[in-house]
């Protein structure tokens, strides 16, 4: 699928991935500001909780489990931040061959709970045999993470998250392997409510910056009801030529 143009500044010819990085547009800054405030709010309102009521084990746990998820929550958004104000594209550690797969899987496990939370469902979805992609596998989990997170806002109760992992063989030379995060809902507003989400998000500009690092992009879906990331695939590693494997078995055998 290719994503709207009209909602990805290429009509233009703006890239907002090479922006100056002290010029993040206002309103992701108040937007982070107002997710920071509210996840800050949680911890703090666990905390006081737990030193001016009298609690049992059982609700220490709780109010323990609260904190936990909210600062995890808060040590993402600071994450997206990060990458998002950062004009450097070159990847931050060593390149392998990641599987795009694994990682998703593990991803919606972590965000299951998430969901669940906002009373939707998160599910992969058929994730078939795709190829790996090369990357940074920490990063590309903060790019799935921040995709999913980005959807996951716009949801409601009922509402269902799938993503799913496929090859898109139709990139050619270098086949890519696509990951999209959409919903399904009954609900009828569910194309208004997702026709909101912007690239200059700050968790999907995280993420789209994280994937051009690799040679990949991420867009909207054309139908408004999504995203997708896509990746080419890690280099396939030909073997070598027979003459030469023969040469190195009779060389090892000469020196026995």
């Amino acid at each position: 699928m290719v994503g709207d143009p009209r909602r990805t500044n290429a009509s233009d010819g703006s890239d907002n991935s090479a922006r100056d990085p002290l010029s993040i547009p206002e309103h992701v800054l108040k937007r982070f500001a107002h997710r920071a405030r509210s996840l800050l709010t949680s911890i703090g309102a666990a905390a006081d909780y737990m030193l001016t009521s009298d609690t049992d084990e059982s609700a220490r746990r709780e109010m323990l489990s609260i904190i936990a998820e909210q600062s995890g929550r808060l040590d993402a958004l600071i994450d997206d931040l990060v990458v998002a104000s950062s004009d450097d594209q070159a990847p931050a550690g060593a390149m392998s061959s990641v599987d795009l797969c694994s990682t998703a899987r593990q991803v919606v496990s972590d965000l299951a709970a998430e969901a669940q939370s906002n009373g939707a469902w998160l599910v992969l979805e058929g994730c078939d045999c795709a190829p790996p992609v090369a990357g940074e596998r920490r990063a590309l989990r903060q790019a799935i993470a921040g995709a999913i997170r980005s959807v996951l806002a716009l949801t409601r109760p009922g509402d269902r998250i799938l993503v799913r992992v496929i090859s898109d063989e139709s990139r050619q030379p270098r086949p890519h392997v696509r990951l999209t995060v959409s919903v399904t809902s009954g609900a009828a507003d569910v194309r208004d409510r997702l026709g909101s989400l912007s690239l200059e998000e700050l968790s999907l500009d995280a993420a789209r910056r994280i994937c051009r690092r690799f040679g990949g992009d991420v867009q909207l879906l054309p139908d408004g009801a999504g995203v997708t990331c896509s990746i080419p695939a890690a280099p396939v590693q030909s073997p070598p030529p027979l003459a030469a494997c023969a040469g190195s078995d009779r060389r090892r055998q000469a020196s026995t």
